[in-house]
Order: structure tokens, then C-alpha cells, then sequence
């Protein structure tokens, strides 16, 4: 990392935390039992439709507890930067992207029959 990196939790003010996950895989199931296939189809093209294909959830409350204790100054307002083992670490809306499967990119413009018969 070459220079000292300012963390903005001060070593002195850890704390120990519990992070409980309230999520289920449950809704999932609900969806997948309730829509017909032509909307399952559509579904699975929006930026939801990676959802379809989760059986489990993992969610590790250590991990995210001790990821924003080494949280240090973002250079970009959207991004969030931590220091680990000597590494300068960033989390942004690519690696959001990368570890979820969701398209994160910009919505495609649909317009429907109704708009596109509105003359002005």
C-alpha cells in the first residue's frame, strides 16, 4: 500500500458486533410458484431474474463487521474503500455487480403500444 492509510474507525474504538440476516430464500419460492411462465420469462430478463437461481443463502455478519472496521477515505462518493492485510480494497457498484449477477447497467427503454400512438 506504500503510505499509511487513515482508517475512519480508530483502532481504539472497535467493537465487538452481532449482525443477524433476516433473509430467506423463501420469497424466491413464493415468486417462482405464483407467476406463470410467460412472466418467469420476463422476470428473468430483468436485473431480478438472477434471483430465480438462488437455493441458498450465506450471509457472514463477522465478515461484513470487520470489513467496515478497516473502512478508510473513498476517493469516489459511490464507492467504498477499506484496508486489509496491508491491500487497499474497493467495493463499487462493479463489484456489486460481479459478485451478485444483477445488471447493474443502465434499464433499457421500453415504451408501450399506448405511449408510442401519443402524437403531440
Amino acid at each position: 500500500m506504500g503510505e499509511e492509510v487513515e482508517s475512519l474507525v480508530k483502532a481504539v474504538e472497535h467493537f465487538p458486533a452481532k449482525i443477524n440476516s433476516t433473509s430467506s430464500v423463501a420469497a424466491v419460492k413464493c415468486i417462482k410458484e405464483k407467476l406463470t411462465e410467460a412472466q418467469l420469462s420476463l422476470f428473468r430478463t430483468t436485473c431480478f431474474g438472477k434471483l430465480l437461481e438462488m437455493n441458498d443463502f450465506k450471509f457472514s455478519g463477522q465478515l461484513v463487521h470487520n470489513l467496515l472496521l478497516r473502512q478508510i477515505q473513498s476517493p469516489v462518493k459511490s464507492e467504498m474503500w477499506f484496508a486489509v492485510g496491508g491491500k487497499r480494497l474497493r467495493f463499487s457498484i462493479q463489484e456489486f455487480c460481479l459478485i451478485t449477477g444483477l445488471k447493474c447497467g443502465p434499464e433499457p427503454l421500453v415504451l408501450s403500444d399506448r405511449a408510442a400512438n401519443v402524437h403531440i
